[in-house]
């Protein structure tokens, strides 16, 4: 059987430059990978929904699904709400395409519902709450921005020099429009997935990664595939809010893993 590629869907303000030293320790393990481009990071003027990025992430997983080439979606943070709709727009026409969608990796990346928003789920996070001090709320123009020195350690607190600077020199902007916007379908209804825990996150705190979780076990339809099941549902990594920064060759171990047995 051959390898999965691994599609890399970075989080708000992130672009898939972040993911360059990750990609480069997959490849020494053997695996391609390819980090979608966000359509709406950094967009001006700013994007009126999330519509732009998972229209990205579609050509990239068309690209290869339509080649016969299987692939495993990896999501971080917001992320995840376009990884989730986009695969759950595809496994609806996977008919068409000669390669499938192995497996969904959520790292430490929202698991919304049909109809939720990332404004919605934020609201809805039991305390304790994160701080999103590092986040500069600019109304006029309908952006998120981010305090540099504040995101730095928000985001990479536990991510060793040089990478973490490199990363937080790629920050950008993020339009409010792509936290309004609701998610249609799901793929992890119909898809295999997997939830890696950051146990130290500073945004998305360990117990709203597990609430999130949680909330999609129970809404699962009678006879339909169990989110977050099995031995290859759920891993916890002693990390920040950027796994595959912080804790770089143990993330690349379990997506090895997820690979060889997915």
């Amino acid at each position: 059987m051959m390898k999965p590629i691994f599609i890399l869907v970075p989080g708000a303000w992130h672009q898939a430059d972040h993911f360059k030293t990750f990609s480069e320790h997959l490849e020494k393990a053997g695996y391609a990978s390819e980090a979608v481009k966000l359509g709406c990071m950094n967009s001006s003027p700013p994007t009126e929904s999330f519509q732009p990025d998972v229209d990205a992430c579609k050509a990239v997983l068309i690209s290869h699904l339509s080649r016969g080439n299987d692939v495993i979606l990896c999501m971080h943070s917001y992320g995840g709400f376009v990884g989730t709709e986009t695969s759950g727009l595809i496994v609806a026409d996977a008919e068409k395409y000669p390669g499938k969608i192995r497996r969904l990796v959520y790292m430490t990346a929202y698991v919304p519902i049909e109809g939720q928003t990332v404004s919605q789920m934020v609201g809805e996070v039991p305390a304790p709450l994160a701080d999103l001090s590092h986040v500069v709320i600019d109304l006029e123009n309908r952006i998120y921005g981010l305090h540099a020195d504040l995101a730095e350690e928000v985001f990479y607190h536990d991510v060793p020099q040089p990478e973490r600077s490199r990363c937080a020199s790629l920050l950008g902007v993020h339009p409010m429009s792509s936290f309004e916007s609701p998610t249609t379908v799901a793929g992890w209804r119909k898809i295999p997935s997997t939830f890696i825990y950051a146990k130290n996150d500073r945004i998305l705190l360990l117990h709203h990664q597990e609430n999130m979780v949680k909330k999609a076990e129970e809404v699962v339809d009678e006879g339909a595939i169990i989110p977050f099941d099995g031995p290859l549902g759920k891993f916890y990594v002693e990390s920040g809010h950027t796994p595959f920064a912080a804790k770089t060759e143990e993330v690349v171990d379990i997506l090895k893993r997820l690979a060889s047995e997915s």
